[in-house]
């Protein structure tokens, strides 16, 4: 079960660096509608030059959109190496499993 919400999770994270992918590869400056929660949103004006990547604990480093997105795409691999690994460790554990059963 905490491999299967570990999967999950990474899953999730894998699916919010698509988007945010998906969205720098379509990136133009002017302006846009800028998600701010509770499906809600602001105008906004967008500057395509720089991007802020997350580095942890709430620092950031910026980044010019090709440098983005080529180190979101490698995040993406870490972790869908990361998802299959753990599949891994799944059928392990549930072939084991069955014989001991």
């Amino acid at each position: 079960k905490a491999l299967d919400s570990e999967i999950k999770r990474i899953s999730m994270a894998i699916l919010e660096l698509t988007t945010a992918y998906a969205t720098l590869e379509n990136l133009k400056e002017g302006e846009a509608l800028i998600p701010i929660g509770g499906s809600s949103f602001l105008f906004g004006d967008v500057k395509a030059d720089v991007v802020l990547i997350p580095i942890g604990s709430g620092y950031f480093v910026a980044k010019q959109p090709d440098k983005a997105k080529d180190e979101i795409k490698k995040r993406m691999e870490k972790m869908d190496e990361a998802v299959k690994k753990l599949e891994e460790e799944k059928e392990k554990l549930l072939n084991r499993l069955y014989e001991l059963a």
